[in-house]
């Protein structure tokens, strides 16, 4: 959503939810159900010839990248492929790390007996399986279409030496790197630069209006908890984990 709001250029914005696959896809079916869960969203948008840009941020770009393939194969015009930190950078990368921790908002290191700090680690790391196991097998390419990229400085100095994207080389891609870290460029203030480059991205496409935050899956528990953490960030960072997860806890057991 604040990615949303950040953009000037008039858009539709459709926001993909892979929380809800811990509980509803197995490693088999996962990409069948991303796949199907886009092109449903999608179908409108399609006769009316519209511009769409296909795009996907960390570990999510390596899940975009499959989907956009699979789009243009069943005729769905997709106009770009836009990378948004891409990490890892090969799907046949065995050593790309989950970060729950993160995700978390640190919760678990500051309330560890606290029941929706234990689901949500547990979602977390129950999605985080998923995903490895049917993405990390080396099959990624980008898409058959222009592509965009940019990359925070944490994950250029990361992979200081890597020649390729997807098996694509680096060269053959312009890439935009900004001065912030992995996770500060889709946060508030951070969120602004990538909102600023993804303007320059869209500029020349038709005039659309902006539907912000909107999901293609439903909500769950992981979602609702996330969201407690969000309207969080203004605590102090030693009341913000007891008071959030006092308020997930509350939900969870109702």
């Amino acid at each position: 959503v604040p990615l949303a709001d950040a953009l000037t250029t008039a858009c539709d914005v459709r926001a993909l939810s892979l929380m809800d696959l811990s509980h509803d896809a197995s490693p088999d079916s996962v990409r069948e159900h991303i796949r199907r869960a886009a092109l449903d969203a999608l179908a409108p948008q399609v006769p009316g010839g519209r511009p769409i840009f296909v795009g996907g941020y960390s570990l999510g770009a390596m899940i975009a990248a499959d989907l956009a393939s699979w789009l243009l194969d069943h005729g769905v015009p997709v106009a770009e492929f836009v990378l948004l930190d891409p990490d890892p950078l090969d799907s046949a990368a065995g050593g790309w790390e989950s970060r729950t921790s993160h995700a978390s908002g640190q919760a678990l290191t500051f309330v560890p007996g606290s029941p929706a700090a234990r689901r949500l680690d547990q979602e977390m790391t129950v999605l985080s399986e998923l995903l490895q196991t049917a993405y990390l097998d080396g099959s990624i390419r980008l898409p058959r279409t222009p592509v965009s990229w940019i990359q925070s400085r944490a994950i250029a100095v990361k992979y200081p030496d890597a020649e390729t994207i997807f098996g694509t080389p680096e060269t053959q891609i312009g890439k935009t790197v900004l001065e912030i870290d992995h996770f500060g460029i889709v946060e508030i203030p951070g969120v602004r630069g990538l909102a600023r480059w993804l303007d320059g991205v869209l500029a020349g496409t038709a005039s659309r209006r902006v539907r912000a935050g909107q999901r293609l899956l439903d909500r769950s528990f992981v979602t609702e908890a996330e969201s407690f953490f969000r309207r969080a960030i203004a605590l102090e960072p030693s009341a913000r984990a007891t008071i959030v997860l006092d308020e997930a806890d509350r939900l969870l057991a109702d």
